[in-house]
């Protein structure tokens, strides 16, 4: 199991989205104004994978919820995909079905900085995008098309076997 390239390759994206939610890596982080509450003060704010802090006079925090969810989903398909080695279509299968939930990571990102932008009610002073964050997502359609290309390999490989027997 640990021997297949493709074994190595899911566990890379696997540990890559646990990183992602364990540190609550940042995606942009700067100042902004409520214009609500008072405009001469500005406030810095982290928007992470996990949760978003918006330092006020009270801490406010909150998850973004499908961001996270979708990191959740990527690690949990990868980790599954690793332990179905045995059964090669059905691993395929879900390695496939995991670029659509890597690509909803990249999708996300960039809604929730779009989201923060758009909001009425607060005015972004200065915003600064981390983007190895925001490359993190190739990163791992890098990895699950190596992961996907070992396990096509295999089943070629076990297609050809049968044949000479």
């Amino acid at each position: 199991m640990i021997q297949r390239k493709q074994t190595l390759y899911l566990i890379f994206v696997l540990v890559i989205n646990l990183v992602l939610i364990l540190f609550n890596v940042n995606v942009t982080k700067g100042l902004l104004r409520v214009t609500d509450i008072d405009s001469d003060k500005a406030y810095f704010y982290e928007l992470g994978v996990v949760k978003t802090t918006v330092k006020t006079e009270p801490i406010n925090e909150f998850t973004n919820g499908s961001l996270m969810y979708s990191v959740i989903a990527v690690a949990f398909i990868s980790f599954i995909a690793i332990f179905l080695f045995k059964k090669l279509p059905l691993q395929m299968r879900l390695v496939a079905f995991n670029f659509l939930f890597i690509l909803l990571v990249w999708f996300n990102m960039i809604y929730q900085i779009y989201k923060l932008n758009r909001t009425s009610s607060i005015e972004l002073v200065s915003s600064d995008l981390n983007y190895v964050t925001l490359f993190v997502p190739a990163i791992l359609l890098l990895f699950n098309l190596l992961a996907f290309k070992g396990v096509k390999k295999d089943i070629e490989l076990l297609a050809s076997v049968d044949r000479l027997r």
